[in-house]
């Protein structure tokens, strides 16, 4: 992932890539997210600390 903003001017000499471009900027994309047991994911982590501060 980038940590710098993009800050770039181009020119698209296709009118139709262009539209397309366009097109795709405003289209909704659906974004899924995997519910997550943050209780079990904290117990994981403990454990696994654990054995490495031990060995």
């Amino acid at each position: 992932m980038a940590t710098a903003s993009f800050d770039k001017s181009f020119t698209v000499s296709d009118e139709k890539i262009a539209e397309q471009f366009r097109s795709d900027l405003n289209a909704k994309h659906d974004v899924r997210v995997e519910r997550r047991d943050m209780d079990k994911d904290k117990e994981q982590g403990i454990a696994i600390l654990s054995r490495f501060l031990s060995a």
